[in-house]
């Protein structure tokens, strides 16, 4: 054997003795994901899988985070038709959690992002109430990090193992937080979380039709702060961006066929919201035109204001007939500021009368 050959062969088998190989990935636990009842051979297990992947979620290298994501969520995801038991992931998740935290309290916002999506598969009430922990703007300064808990206690609203309470507490915070929140696509976001929860499909004995009703004014309050520190030039601009959606949220609440209950309700607690937008173009025009983003939402905006408050109000004053006022959108575009004026008066004559106020 030539001299080289056998130094490095030599060197190798230094280097394994010294080392050892590097430590192989563990078994698959999807098996056990189904499972109602676990002896501590298959807790270990489980324990084991959960320990070596969520240290890789914190690696410097993306490939190896996002497969270290996948094989976390993977057992989480619905096999043969058969979704994760809550014994699995209570105890999957009493091995992820603490690591978890770690993660999305660290100075990566990549890594926290990932961490928060392997939390919400979990859907345990210790994963939701890890989320809850950077809802708030008081408590989670990076938007980014926010957001994704906002997204996230969204796939919570429907299963059952979470108890209602503890849905509408969390509900509260969100909530709180989009009325001082700062950054558009993250209010955005919490409306929509909120509108799932008007939506959403529990069962009466689990609070199905409180948290609903919960819901419903938990988003109004959301929209009268938000739509009030617009017209005292106190918010940016930027945050007009997340209105229009909200609106459209609010129409299709109203025309909802499984709503019909609510619709009164909501039409005229929406309503008075929807006229108070007038002021919000006509205080915040000059920054609205000098960004051309937000100058060309602006029509879409009113327009669909105007016409879901034409909607409301044909049915609220059925007898009645609503303002005549000008395409506001039009309006906008030419310019015609004094329009928009006498629009919002109009409507604002309806709208702080009976049976709206």
């Amino acid at each position: 054997m030539p001299i080289r050959l056998r130094h490095l062969l030599v060197l190798i088998a230094t280097i394994t003795v010294w080392h050892g190989p590097a430590m192989a990935a563990p078994e698959s636990i999807e098996r056990l994901s189904t499972a109602t009842s676990l002896n501590d051979s298959q807790i270990a297990q489980i324990n084991e899988y959960a320990t070596y992947w969520v240290e890789q979620l914190g690696n410097k290298d993306s490939e190896t985070v996002r497969e270290a994501r996948n094989k976390l969520t993977r057992p989480l995801r619905v096999i043969s038709g058969r979704p994760a038991s809550l014994m699995f992931r209570t105890t999957y998740g009493k091995a992820l959690i603490p690591k978890l935290r770690e993660i999305i309290n660290g100075d990566s916002r990549y890594h926290a992002v990932n961490a928060i999506q392997v939390a919400t598969a979990l859907s345990t009430p210790s994963a939701l109430s890890l989320l809850e922990e950077h809802i708030h703007i008081d408590d989670e300064s990076r938007p980014e990090i926010r957001l994704w808990s906002v997204i996230g206690v969204s796939r919570f609203i429907n299963d059952e193992t979470i108890r209602f309470d503890k849905l509408r507490g969390i509900l509260r915070t969100l909530a709180g937080s989009a009325q001082v929140e700062t950054n558009p696509l993250v209010l955005q976001r919490a409306m929509e979380t909120l509108n799932q929860a008007v939506l959403n499909g529990r069962p009466k004995n689990l609070g199905g039709e409180e948290l609903r009703a919960t819901a419903i004014q938990f988003e109004m309050e959301v929209l009268d702060e938000q739509i009030k520190s617009l017209e005292e030039g106190k918010a940016a601009s930027m945050m007009v961006k997340a209105l229009q959606p909200s609106l459209i949220l609010i129409r299709n609440q109203y025309i909802d066929p499984n709503l019909q209950q609510q619709q009164r309700a909501i039409g005229l607690q929406s309503a008075p919201l929807m006229g108070r937008v007038y002021k919000v173009i006509i205080v915040n025009n000059d920054k609205l035109r000098a960004d051309p983003e937000l100058s060309r939402s602006v029509p879409m905006l009113i327009n669909s204001m105007e016409n879901t408050l034409k909607l409301i109000d044909s049915n609220i004053r059925s007898s009645q007939t609503s303002p005549d006022t000008t395409d506001g959108g039009v309006s906008w575009s030419k310019g015609d500021l004094s329009a928009l004026e006498r629009s919002q008066d109009r409507w604002k004559s309806i709208l702080t009368a009976a049976p709206y106020k």
